[in-house]
């Protein structure tokens, strides 16, 4: 009984989060338009929408470390498994936090108009010079009103998980270009449940359990851009350390 109840609810998750996208992305658009500026309602419609996303598929979220996010401005990485990672992240991370998406996701129509009107970081994929000025010009927006951004620290979602991949620069440019510390965050086995190239969660269990774990910052005091690589290892280090403790 419980894996046909389990499977009903994979199949009606996908269309009820579609037509969520919907009413959300309208009325989210509508209130950060009007009262542009207001970081407030960029986050509020996010994470209700995010926790929204993770009742609907039955998703329990474990969190672990949150005594090391800091208060300010800082830098999140995290390991990119699936389409789950944001809403997961983004249900539990309440502070005031902007996403980084790809160019191609602002094309979907209600979807995107609301994550940019959110704040969210358009990355162009394949134009190094258009990503860096996007940078340059989101910074002193989230520096002023003590913002956090968060990127996947390997630029796209990993096809063969839980081995991470390359990790990119940009975030860690970032991050030191701002005195930012840098926060690795990992998701553990939520690509179990939505792998990629798969649009319907997996099923044979009524409630899934996930676990989020904030790793301690890496600070960027004092570091110039030289020192990315450096920065970039040490975040490499210790999310791939965690993998293989939790293997």
């Amino acid at each position: 009984m419980i894996y046909l109840l389990s499977a009903l609810r994979s199949i009606l998750a996908t269309p009820i989060i579609i037509i969520s996208i919907i009413i959300y992305g309208t009325i989210s658009f509508i209130f950060c338009t009007v009262f542009k500026g207001v970081r407030f309602f960029p986050t509020f419609f996010t994470v209700s929408w995010c926790r929204f996303v993770t009742w609907v598929i039955g998703i329990k979220v474990i969190v672990e470390g949150r005594e090391n996010l800091p208060q300010s401005s800082c830098m999140i990485v995290f390991n990119h498994t699936s389409l789950l990672d944001i809403p997961i992240i983004n249900s539990q991370l309440t502070n005031h936090i902007r996403f980084g998406a790809k160019d191609s996701l602002f094309k979907i129509p209600i979807f995107g108009q609301a994550a940019a009107s959110f704040g969210t970081i358009r990355i162009l994929r394949g134009d190094r010079q258009k990503v860096i000025e996007q940078y340059n010009k989101t910074l002193p927006i989230v520096k002023k009103k003590n913002m956090s951004i968060i990127l996947a620290a390997e630029g796209t979602r990993n096809p063969n998980p839980p081995q991470l991949m390359d990790f990119k620069s940009g975030p860690f440019i970032l991050a030191i270009d701002g005195q930012m510390p840098v926060v690795p965050v990992m998701v553990f086995d939520v690509y179990k449940l939505l792998p990629k190239h798969t649009y319907f969660t997996t099923f044979g269990q009524w409630r899934k359990t996930v676990r989020l774990k904030i790793l301690k910052p890496i600070s960027t005091d004092g570091l110039k851009f030289e020192d990315r690589t450096q920065v970039k290892n040490e975040a490499f280090k210790v999310m791939s350390q965690e993998i293989s403790d939790n293997s």
